[in-house]
């Protein structure tokens, strides 16, 4: 038997130079701040699980803190670390935005897509790591979903490899759910993966039967978040296909190495008034560019915060 559901819970100005460390700001601003660096390349791909190796859907699976906390990401044990805080900035403007009236939307406002313009910009860093931060909200809870089957680094991450997922339940309308939800050592997180079916991955990602998913994994508790972690705008058109489902669209630049001019197209592709936030990723801004930094803003889109 599957889990029981866990209960707790633009225009993109991000091609621009980096800024220096702002304090919190109105939704039209961007806030800095400096990240660890001494775990590697932020933003590079998942290598290593943070799990146990024996895990299935209908029991809770061990998360490796440790494992995660080596790869750069955040976990429930750090303290004011400048990184951490600056997750911190980026999830109260994306619970903000669940406030009714904030978006001009008729989706629920608690379904959140992570994408990029192109691979290896790292969103599926910034998709475990804004999962991690709200996490540790005292009245949220998350489930984070793989549905970049290509890449698959968040189930990666996770230890969810060969594990059913997503695709597995639209292409089985007798599947439910909780068949594909795994249930982790941090309370209010779980997780589904990506799984193994490889048919049809757009197609599927743009169907009725997606559609219904996420009203139900938004309906089922209002203190829910549930971020996607998306395919590449540029990559395929799965991130076409699934930003009709969800209310905020988070895009994240890599910062140097995506030009501009690629970073219009995604935006073309995608409808830049449908994202509502963009995060400029491995920026130096440092002495020596010793430091990366992170910056989150808003633009002026239809599904922007109505104020």
């Amino acid at each position: 038997s599957g889990p029981a559901d866990p209960k707790k819970g633009s225009h993109a100005t991000a091609a621009a130079p980096p800024r220096p460390k702002t304090t919190a700001a109105p939704a039209s601003a961007t806030t800095s701040a400096a990240a660890q660096s001494s775990a590697g390349p932020v933003g590079a791909g998942v290598t290593q699980p943070a799990t146990s190796p024996s895990r299935r859907a209908g029991q809770t699976f061990e998360i490796d803190t440790a494992a995660l906390e080596a790869q750069g990401f955040i976990v429930p044990e750090t303290g004011p670390q400048t990184l951490a805080e600056e997750y911190r900035h980026i999830k109260r403007r994306i619970l903000g935005n669940m406030v009714p009236g904030m978006l001009k939307t008729n989706r629920p406002l608690n379904l959140v897509m992570v994408t990029s313009a192109v691979p290896g910009e790292g969103k599926t860093f910034t998709s475990v790591n804004l999962a991690l931060s709200i996490a540790a909200e005292l009245d949220k809870t998350v489930l984070l979903v793989d549905s970049d089957i290509a890449k698959g680094d968040l189930t990666q991450a996770f230890g969810l490899n060969n594990q059913m997922g997503l695709f597995d339940f639209l292409e089985n309308p007798s599947m439910g759910v909780e068949h594909v939800m795994y249930r982790t050592s941090i309370d209010s997180l779980s997780v589904i993966p990506a799984g193994r079916s490889r048919k049809a991955i757009s197609e599927k990602l743009a169907s009725g039967m997606m559609k219904a998913l996420t009203d139900e994994l938004a309906a089922r508790y209002s203190d829910r978040v549930i971020i996607f972690d998306c395919p590449p705008i540029l990559a395929t058109t799965g991130a076409v296909a699934l930003a009709p489902h969800v209310s905020q669209i988070i895009m994240v630049v890599e910062a140097r190495d995506t030009a501009q001019s690629t970073v219009r197209e995604a935006l073309r592709v995608i409808g830049e008034d449908r994202v509502t936030g963009a995060l400029l990723n491995k920026s130096k801004n440092g002495p020596s560019g010793a430091e990366q930094y992170y910056r989150y803003g808003y633009g002026y889109g239809a599904a922007q915060p109505a104020s």
